[in-house]
C-alpha cells in the first residue's frame, strides 16, 4: 500500500497554512474561506497517487426543477 509523503515542511503544507494566517489577518474565520486552499492541498496529495480531485457538483432541486418549467 502506498502511503502518503508530507511533513509539515512540505511545500503544499506551508501554503496552506500560509493562506489561513492571511484568513487571520484579515479577521476572515468563515468555512468557505478555506475551500480553496484546502482543495489544493487534497489536489496536491492525490497527485502523488496520480489522482485527480473532482470539484464539487451542484444539481438543481427538485423544487427549483419544479418552478423552472
Amino acid at each position: 500500500m502506498q502511503q502518503l509523503n508530507l511533513k509539515p515542511t512540505h511545500k503544499l503544507v506551508k501554503s496552506y497554512y500560509e493562506a489561513l494566517g492571511q484568513f487571520g489577518q484579515l479577521n476572515i474565520d468563515h468555512e468557505m474561506a478555506v475551500r480553496n486552499p484546502f482543495r489544493n492541498l487534497l489536489a496536491g496529495c492525490g497527485r502523488q497517487f496520480e489522482w485527480t480531485l473532482h470539484e464539487r457538483v451542484s444539481y438543481p432541486s427538485a423544487q427549483s426543477r419544479a418552478h423552472q418549467g
